[in-house]
């Protein structure tokens, strides 16, 4: 859906995609042909970074220490109070917290800007969104159901594992994937300015 709304005219993008989610969601689940994670409440929390993108970009976002700080820590504190939250009020446990802890981090970002380390977790950001879930399932299953390892033991343990997955797809995927696409594409066209 995303992908789809790039085809539409910038001003139109993201009343597209709010509309095509709110359609699905509400219109389309029950369909045997769509997937029932689309009839999920979780998809709507894509749009908050969405929003939380759009606005970025137009108006950017405040800095500062202090208040990211204290809204980094109300975040924590309202995620950890929540056990497995779902329909609504997953929405405002979890979907809410993580947006404003989005939100904390950007407004964060020029005092932490330049550490490397922050630098290359944001490299391997969208391996480690890819991975996690798989690393977490199989770590449940082998670490807690089978053995009989506490869940925060076994979250202890799959997070190296997912790091150290998610910095061996960006190098041997990700960075490869684009030198690759960026041959096959078209060169661009000099503008005028840079030429």
């Amino acid at each position: 859906m995303f992908a789809a709304s790039l085809l539409l005219a910038r001003p139109w993008r993201l009343w597209g995609l709010v509309i095509a989610i709110v359609a699905i969601n509400t219109l389309f689940a029950s369909q045997p042909f769509i997937s029932s994670f689309y009839s999920d409440p979780i998809i709507f929390e894509f749009l908050l970074g969405v929003g939380i993108g759009v606005y970025y970009a137009r108006h950017g976002l405040p800095t500062g220490r202090l208040w990211p700080l204290l809204l980094i820590g109300l975040s924590v504190a309202t995620l950890l109070a929540f056990d497995d939250p779902s329909g609504a009020q997953r929405f405002f446990a979890w979907g809410l917290p993580s947006a404003l802890l989005v939100i904390a981090c950007i407004a964060l970002e020029p005092h932490i800007g330049d550490n490397r380390v922050f630098k290359r977790m944001g490299d391997w950001s969208y391996s480690t969104y890819l991975l996690h879930v798989i690393v977490l399932w199989c770590g449940n299953y082998l670490l807690t159901q089978r053995l009989g390892l506490g869940p925060y033991l076994t979250l202890a343990i799959c997070l190296p594992i997912i790091a150290l997955l998610s910095w061996i797809s960006f190098e041997l995927v990700e960075k490869r994937l684009s030198r690759r696409i960026k041959r096959w594409l078209p060169a661009p066209r000099a503008t005028a300015a840079s030429a």
